[in-house]
């Protein structure tokens, strides 16, 4: 399903086109809007239209035929010579469509956009919505007090080899919704069960310092956490994962390849504890002390009006 492709786009570039300006060259898309905004040609693609108060989901597969340009090069009398030609290509397509009879359909579709049951379902080419329910939706202050380490830029790196293996992560004091005293660093991993008399070990390190040290066993499995606290995080931070690996027969001996390790980006993550609090406010803190309360901007009359000044006194009028 559709649903599954936008799910694992995973940190790539996710490109918007207004209708009628989405290049020739792609092929897989999804098109978002209420049924009566689709225009003739799109909506000719839907197989099944849903009625006023229902949203839909509908993935069209077809296999699509265009002309290209070809450019191949001819010897001719010992030269080369570029010669242009048409040819026929053949490319498979899919279209999600994300739409709804009308406004209140459309809205119930985006909000079973949302709804992790929904991501994690399986149906056919199409669901008709007729209720849509989304209880996992949070709050700012509690999305941002837990972090997952794909949410701070961390991706999938499937690790294999003997010594160690690296991986990286960055983030900083203002990811979170306050400056916490202290932050957990929990860490799920998968990696190559040890035969007898090989060595494992994952070391972290936090901003070039060792902060914990764990001997791996037979099991394969690894769920492991360290809580630092303020003295040990700065306001920004670098988060390495190091698995080493030592074969019982010798790095030369053994394959270099019989060892692997997974971080899993998706269950592993930071949890900040106990917000720091002061009434000292600074902007060693900022953003983070700043998301409760009013923010204005006062800007003085006797200061000259610059147009960054005269922006900021419209803004606060």
């Amino acid at each position: 399903m559709g649903l599954l492709k936008v799910k694992k786009a995973d940190v790539r570039n996710i490109g918007v086109f207004k209708e009628g300006t989405l290049p020739d060259s792609i092929k897989n898309y999804i098109v978002v809007g209420n049924l009566n905004k689709l225009t003739p040609q799109k909506r000719g693609l839907l197989k099944i239209l849903p009625a006023k108060g229902e949203g839909l989901f509908y993935l069209n597969k077809a296999v699509i035929k265009t002309i290209d340009t070809m450019t191949r090069l001819v010897n001719v009398q010992g030269k080369l010579v570029t010669v242009k030609s048409l040819a026929e290509v053949v490319a498979p397509s899919e279209i999600l469509f994300v739409s709804g009879g009308d406004d209140a359909g459309y809205e119930k579709s985006i909000t079973a956009l949302g709804n992790i049951n929904i991501l994690n379902s399986t149906f056919g080419d199409y669901l008709i919505i007729d209720k849509a329910e989304n209880k996992f939706f949070k709050t700012i202050d509690e999305n941002r007090s837990k972090l997952s380490f794909r949410q701070i830029g961390g991706t999938t790196n499937f690790m294999s080899g003997i010594g160690n293996l690296k991986s990286v992560y960055n983030f900083k004091n203002s990811d979170f919704s306050f400056t916490p005293k202290e932050v957990e660093i929990r860490i799920i991993a998968n990696y190559s069960s040890l035969a007898q008399g090989d060595r494992g070990y994952l070391n972290i390190y936090l901003n070039g310092m060792l902060i914990s040290s764990e001997k791996l066993d037979a099991s394969g499995k690894l769920n492991t956490a360290v809580t630092i606290n303020r003295y040990q995080h700065h306001k920004y931070n670098t988060l390495e994962t190091e698995f080493r690996f030592y074969s019982s027969g010798g790095n030369c001996s053994a394959s270099f390849n019989g060892f692997f390790a997974e971080v899993d980006v998706d269950k592993s993550y930071l949890e900040s504890k106990n917000p720091f609090i002061t009434s000292d406010l600074s902007f060693y803190q900022y953003p983070e002390a700043f998301n409760s309360g009013t923010t204005r901007i006062v800007v003085s009359k006797s200061m000259p009006l610059t147009p960054q000044l005269q922006w900021a006194r419209s803004f606060t009028s």
